[in-house]
């Protein structure tokens, strides 16, 4: 990415109030269309994802956690050891550590497309 750094995404994000300002700011700010249409999409499915209808299984969400904030480029202190919760949230971040954030951001939105496809009710 160009402009946006992957550390202040999510700064944008929780401070920008609507989803076409979030939009607006990455067309005026991020190089490449492909670039801009990436965050676009990855910005979409975290709100996707909160549109099904049950919500996702705990392996599915940690593998979501995971995901995003490798997308985001955090980083995250090892948790203590009986911190139960936030081990298994780091082990899943940890598990992509091999992913560039564009790499993890494809991931998280084919993840959530998938769990959106899946979520259809049967005719």
């Amino acid at each position: 990415m160009s402009v946006i750094t992957n550390t202040n995404l999510q700064a944008i994000v929780d401070n920008t109030e609507t989803k076409r300002e979030i939009v607006d700011f990455i067309k005026a700010n991020v190089g490449s269309e492909g670039e801009q249409e990436q965050l676009v999409q990855f910005i979409n499915a975290s709100n996707d994802v909160t549109k099904l209808s049950a919500p996702p299984s705990n392996d599915d969400k940690l593998e979501l956690y995971g995901l995003y904030k490798r997308g985001l480029g955090a980083k995250l202190d090892k948790p203590g050891m009986f911190d139960f919760i936030a081990k298994k949230k780091y082990a899943a971040w940890e598990s992509h550590g091999d992913l560039t954030a564009t790499e993890a951001q494809a991931k998280y939105v084919a993840h959530v497309k998938n769990l959106l496809a899946l979520d259809k009710p049967e005719n």
